[in-house]
């Protein structure tokens, strides 16, 4: 026997897969509840490099109504958990409009609502997304939750904030007429935001805001942002670029605004003014823990600022961010997709993603990259991960099975298999046909995580009790492999069990 039929002889599941990917190769449906959080965890609405907005939106709205149908109780607490934990927004609100829709017995649209409405932003969309579904603002329970969403949620500095934003026709004044919350104590910020004439008294903030607006010099612009501490969003147009008003905003402005904020510092000349700033914010474990600032972001900053010590105050960042990584336990083989599909920011962020979990194994494993070629760069424990993050680009097609064909031929024990990728294979071998090789060969107990980053439907591989689907980016990715590996469930299941 030759020894390409040694290693790829057998039987060819992948003949029996009942679809196909977007580029034609093998490709199966994963359960309904994970299709679920795949489009809850990874689509924004937004064009991907293989579906445009409208074939999402179109997609997205189906598994909403398909779930709704088979499991409404597993719709909300998935909407909660991925607006919650997985960080993500238009998708859980979309969710919740629809689960709106159901008839009014039992409170899953109740329990879910103020998890997933987090900000008078996100009721503004919630309302047009409402209004989109039904052709109306919706009835009686609509009203009476979002009206009490506002009663108790409501504060000055989101008057401020929203208060002159509009979307899609709704402004924060329309959700006060439209949903009639409760006045009571907020009645000067209800009374302030449908313009009726206020005791600034009783709204310090805005006070101060008044101030702002009226001072003719640094030093009272700066005094009144300190003394208010008034939000970013309506504080910048009065910046301009002045060091004295900047250092004073960005003492203010959380840790994520900061960083977002960077290169407009930079821009304007004043980033070194507010240097302790953003080496202190940006420096602070705890503080970047508590944001959840998730390491794409950094990647973003990385890429817009200039300032050598700038870069090394992300590099530093990344390192804290990522500090509490779980470890997996075993050899663990990650294996990243840098085809041409994984452009932008997902093959960066799966670097760093990879990068982090190799690290804390001290390098007991392997790092692959691949599209329809194979690289295993050097992992170092000293240089940045940031920095060897950066170091990979996207290119070329994609070959989901090279990287575990490579271990089978070099007959490579790993325990854990960790394949970052959008799934779209486009040649060699399916990925399915050579997994079953290397666990007859090699390791028939291997496990598989396939972490998808997009959202696209048609999965590598059928259900397995050996392989865990899980998506999106955040650190919750990273949890559930390293307790998966221990023997632990995955995502549906973790979510099923978890209290609102």
């Amino acid at each position: 026997m030759s020894r390409i039929a040694g290693l790829f002889g057998g039987s060819a599941r992948s003949t029996s897969a009942p679809t196909h990917n977007r580029e034609g190769y093998p490709a199966w449906s994963r359960p309904l509840a994970e299709q679920y959080l795949q489009a809850l965890l990874t689509n924004t609405l937004g064009q991907t490099f293989y579906a445009s907005q409208r074939e999402l939106v179109a997609e997205a709205g189906a598994l909403h109504d398909a779930m709704l149908a088979e499991d409404p109780e597993f719709v909300s607490r998935a909407l909660v958990y991925a607006r919650t934990r997985g960080y993500m927004r238009s998708q859980p609100l979309y969710g919740l409009a629809k689960l709106a829709g159901l008839p009014p017995a039992g409170t899953l649209f109740e329990s879910a609502f103020g998890e997933v409405v987090r900000t008078p932003g996100d009721l503004m969309d919630f309302a047009t997304l409402v209004r989109a579904l039904r052709g109306s603002e919706g009835g009686r329970r609509i009203k009476r939750v979002a009206g009490r969403w506002l009663s108790e949620r409501l504060t000055e500095y989101w008057v401020l904030k929203y208060g002159a934003e509009r979307r899609a026709g709704y402004a924060l004044a329309d959700l006060v007429r439209l949903y009639h919350p409760h006045r009571g104590a907020r009645l000067p910020l209800y009374d302030h935001l449908l313009g009726k004439k206020t005791d600034l008294a009783a709204l310090p903030q805005h006070r101060a805001f008044s101030r702002l607006a009226a001072a003719e010099s640094d030093a009272e612009r700066a005094h009144a942002i300190t003394e208010g501490r008034l939000p970013h969003e309506v504080v910048t147009p009065f910046a301009r670029r002045s060091p004295k008003v900047w250092s004073a905003l960005a003492a203010e402005m959380p840790a994520l605004a900061l960083l977002r904020h960077l290169a407009t510092l930079e821009r304007h000349g004043v980033i070194e003014a507010v240097r302790p700033i953003v080496e202190r914010k940006l420096g602070d474990a705890r503080a970047l823990a508590g944001a959840k600032i998730l390491p794409f972001r950094f990647l973003q900053a990385a890429d817009k600022v200039r300032m050598p010590w700038l870069k090394d105050v992300l590099r530093g960042a990344v390192e804290l961010s990522l500090g509490s990584v779980p470890r997996v336990r075993g050899r663990t083989a990650v294996m990243v997709d840098r085809s041409g599909s994984m452009s932008g920011t997902h093959v960066q962020t799966a670097a760093l993603f990879g990068l982090c979990l190799l690290r804390q194994a001290r390098l007991d494993g392997r790092f692959l990259l691949f599209d329809d070629r194979l690289e295993e760069p050097a992992v170092s424990l000293k240089d940045s991960l940031l920095t060897q993050a950066q170091a990979i680009t996207a290119r070329g097609g994609t070959d989901t099975a090279l990287p575990l064909r490579t271990l089978l031929e070099e007959r490579d024990w790993v325990d854990n298999v960790i394949l970052i990728t959008d799934e779209q294979q486009n040649t060699g071998s399916p990925f399915l046909d050579v997994l079953d090789a290397y666990r007859r060969k090699v390791n028939a107990e291997v496990k598989v995580f396939v972490l998808v980053v997009a959202p696209y439907r048609g999965a590598l591989l059928p259900p397995d009790p050996l392989t865990w689907y899980l998506y999106g980016w955040s650190e919750q990715a990273l949890d559930f492999i390293a307790l998966a590996s221990e023997g632990w469930g995955g995502m549906v299941e973790h979510i099923g069990r978890r209290p609102h």
